[in-house]
């Protein structure tokens, strides 16, 4: 476990599965386009495919829809035990997560999906609130609808 000073080694976000996402994407769709959810869907899978990982920067950070991370302070992981184990009928292994940002382990991307000046996080709560935590910037799949 990381000291309260000490500082992460250096976490490498990767390009996320995105068959690992349709749940979320489905979840989505049904929000922002009910009554094409199916078109919807295909277009965002098509246009995930091709979009790019970017650093989260604050200001993204504190526009983001749908998730706890922006109530998570450094150091923090009881905030995100919270969260995470929160939810008893799909809680997140976020000790996994913390001991892979512990010892530089590659994680999914957060998958954040960006419609009209709507920032909304997809999939990847628990990832985002394990980086805040841990104070390092993660890197997200930004996909520009």
């Amino acid at each position: 476990m990381l000291e309260e000073n000490e500082a992460p080694k250096s976490t490498k976000f990767v390009f996320p599965n995105l068959w690992d996402v349709v749940g979320e994407v489905d979840r989505v769709a049904q929000k922002f386009a009910p009554h094409e959810a199916d078109t919807f869907k295909s277009l965002f899978f098509e246009t995930a495919s091709i979009s790019g990982l970017v650093p989260l920067s604050e200001e993204m950070w504190g526009q983001l829809e749908n998730t706890d991370s922006l109530d998570v302070a450094l150091g923090d992981w009881e905030r995100v035990k919270y969260h995470a184990e929160g939810d008893k009928l799909h809680p997140r292994d976020w000790v996994d997560l913390r001991n892979k940002i512990e010892h530089g382990k590659p994680l999914d991307a957060p998958v954040v999906m960006k419609i009209g000046d709507t920032l909304h996080l997809v999939a990847g709560n628990t990832r985002l609130m394990s980086a805040r935590a841990a104070g390092i910037v993660p890197q997200v799949l930004l996909v520009e609808m």
